[in-house]
């Protein structure tokens, strides 16, 4: 204001500093910027749930009937994830991926996308089929080991496992399947004299020691089981079946197969020329590839 001329000026405040804002994702970033348009499939993930266990009553019952478990809780369920993830186990959810449509002789685009549905659909269908009918690869592992694996008891001493295709845990198994037909057992002094003569020695030569520590090698593993108030012993139910089936795949299996790709004949076998087969079409294949063999 100006006192002496009478006039009055006026100044407007200064106008306030713009605020700045950060965008907070890539999408308010291109927002209204930039158009997204889609030609082809790169990558298709095809998941599967079980629907029961999408709810917390499927769930809780899972735990309680499936698993056993007293107490509704996730931390079973993450166990079998990650057992899963480690191949060690199942999962709840099966995840098919199809990385290049070309394998199916399907192009890329869009429209091509109910039938890449449909073969994933049909994929995990057969994948969850075999899961459901087919073993746990896990358990077969754990048992094969609990066998074969040497074991710690509660007292802290260490017995050795019975190795597989070793001669002496061999001649173990053999007589375990003879000794099962024997209704009041067998003794120290029977498997000694068995085992000797399945190895093709003197059962003079092999003591009353080491045959103790095969008994306590066999009763370890649940082989057989001591006859209460007695030294006799008899072969239990999973005896028979584990030293059953080691017994026949190293005596038909193993031993057959490799007597046939060890020896040489005008007219092989089926097993031998496939042997041939795959080996001719290794050497195919690295000679192609311009690769040493």
């Amino acid at each position: 204001m100006n006192r002496r001329s009478g006039w009055l000026a006026y100044w407007p405040p200064d106008p306030p500093e713009p605020t700045m804002t950060v965008a907070r994702s890539v999408a308010d970033v291109v927002t209204e910027h930039v158009l997204f348009e889609v030609e082809c499939i790169d990558r298709m993930y095809l998941n599967v749930y079980v629907p029961g266990l999408q709810y917390a009553k499927g769930l809780v019952g899972y735990v309680h009937r499936q698993l056993g478990l007293p107490i509704a809780s996730t931390a079973p369920l993450a166990r079998i994830t990650d057992r899963f993830t480690a191949a060690e186990g199942r999962a709840l959810r099966t995840e098919t991926t199809i990385n290049n449509t070309r394998d199916f002789e399907i192009g890329k685009r869009l429209t091509h996308l109910p039938a890449l549905r449909e073969i994933g659909y049909t994929a995990n269908r057969r994948l969850l089929r075999v899961q459901q009918l087919s073993h746990d690869p896990i358990t077969g592992a754990d048992a094969l080991a609990a066998i074969t694996a040497p074991v710690t008891t509660a007292t802290g001493a260490r017995v050795s496992g019975l190795r597989f295709a070793d001669q002496r845990s061999h001649a173990l198994l053999s007589a375990v399947l003879i000794f099962r037909l024997h209704p009041n057992g067998f003794t120290n002094k029977d498997l000694r004299t068995l085992t000797a003569e399945l190895r093709g020695l003197d059962p003079d030569t092999v003591s009353a020691g080491q045959m103790t520590y095969d008994l306590r090698r066999l009763k370890t593993r649940n082989l057989i089981a001591r006859i209460e108030g007695t030294h006799r012993y008899q072969v239990t139910d999973h005896g028979l079946d584990t030293a059953k089936f080691l017994t026949c795949v190293h005596d038909r299996v193993l031993r057959t197969g490799l007597a046939e790709l060890a020896t040489p004949t005008t007219t092989p076998g089926r097993l031998r020329a496939a042997a041939t087969a795959y080996r001719t079409a290794v050497d195919t294949l690295t000679a192609t590839a311009q690769l040493a063999a």
